[in-house]
């Protein structure tokens, strides 16, 4: 990757990712997102009042955005 700066090169950068990798840390990410639901679902049934709901329910939102990048 040529990164350039005002018209100029500044650096030459290689990057080089295998598709396993890119696997691997796909799949860490989504097992990361699952505890955090699964976390986030316990702490609501615990915690059953209108405020948490509201927060409990952005949160999911927002797992359930990067779950569909992913």
């Amino acid at each position: 990757m040529n990164i350039e700066f005002n018209g100029k090169s500044i650096a030459n950068y290689k990057l080089e990712v295998s598709q396993i990798e890119l696997w691997e840390i796909k799949n860490a990410i989504k097992r990361k997102l699952k505890k955090e639901r699964e976390f986030i679902d316990e702490m609501y049934t615990e915690n059953q009042d209108e405020e948490f709901e509201k927060s409990n329910r952005t949160l999911i939102l927002m797992l359930e955005s990067i779950e569909k990048i992913i």
